[in-house]
Order: structure tokens, then sequence, then C-alpha cells
């Protein structure tokens, strides 16, 4: 089974509540994503950030708990992050990643990174974090997003929208 076919079988576990650690607020992206990434890999246990997290951001505060932006560039420095088409937004250098040319590229279970999103306290961005799901779906996180199917703040949203930065074909290090 591929790391992705792994991604989506604990995606799917977690949406029929066989995983119980979901987080239940609104904003915890990358808890959600930790939760279904160690289930499919590390049989539950507390790794991702361990074993994955080794870039952190800059940043203004003294907060130094892991966010999507410090996944998305460690991530992206480990390799993982796949080569796209990139399209400008809103008169913006070519930043996010061109979905409908990247499409047929992309799989379910790939992780959506957007970097330039969720400002903290101190107005940084903490950036956001979805998985790829089969259907043109996405598994989210998040407090709103208009269209999405929701349990709590768990949402399945349509892919494409919201813009993405980054994303990553997910590889363990078992």
């Amino acid at each position: 089974m591929t790391p992705n076919e792994r991604i989506i079988r604990s995606a799917f576990a977690l949406l029929r509540s066989e995983i119980n650690a979901e987080p239940d607020e609104p904003g915890l992206c990358l808890a959600l994503v930790r939760v279904v990434l160690e289930h499919a890999f590390w049989d539950g246990r507390w790794a991702l950030y361990d074993r994955h997290r080794s870039h952190v951001v800059e940043r203004t505060g003294s907060d130094r708990s892991p966010w999507a932006r410090d996944m998305e560039r460690s991530l992206t420095r480990q390799g993982m992050a796949l080569e796209l088409p990139r399209r400008p937004f809103e008169g913006d250098l070519a930043r996010y990643v061109d979905l409908s040319a990247a499409a047929d590229q992309l799989l379910p279970g790939d992780l959506l990174f957007r970097w330039d999103t969720a400002l903290n306290r101190h107005g940084d961005f903490v950036g956001h974090v979805a998985i790829l799901m089969p259907g043109q779906l996405v598994l989210e996180n998040i407090a709103n997003r208009p269209g999405a199917l929701s349990r709590g703040p768990t949402k399945l949203s349509r892919f494409g929208a919201w813009p993405v930065t980054t994303v990553v074909r997910f590889q363990p290090h078992l």
C-alpha cells in the first residue's frame, strides 16, 4: 500500500469516528493532519513533529507550537513538495499552485498547504493544511468553509475552494 493510500484509509477512519483524537476546535488544521498521519504510519503514536518538523518559521511572539507553515517548510526542505505549475493571484507573483494545470498530477492523500493565511494574535501567518481526498474533496479543520460538509470543525470542502502554495506527497521516515 502506498503512503497516499494509507493516508486516505486513515482519513476515512477519522471520518467514521474510528480515531478518537480528532481535534474538536476549529483552526487546528495541522492537528487534524497530524492525527491522520500518525494513525496511518505510527499506530497513533505522537511522531510527526519529532520526525518531520525540522524548520520553524520566523515568529514575532514567543509561540513555539507547531504551525502549518513549519510543516510546509520542513517537508519542502525534505524534498516532498511537488514541482507544479504556478499562477499569479490578485497581482501577486506566481505564489500559488495552478490547480487546474496540476490536477492530473495530484493524488488523493496529498497534503495541500497555504502559508499566507490564518493570522495569530501577533499578526504572524500560521498557515493552513488539508488532505486531498477522492472525488475532488478536501479534508480540513477550519471554522468556516462555505459549501463544505461539516462535522464540527472537520470539513469536507471542494477542491480548489482556496489557493494552495505547496502540495506535498508525504513520505514517512518509519
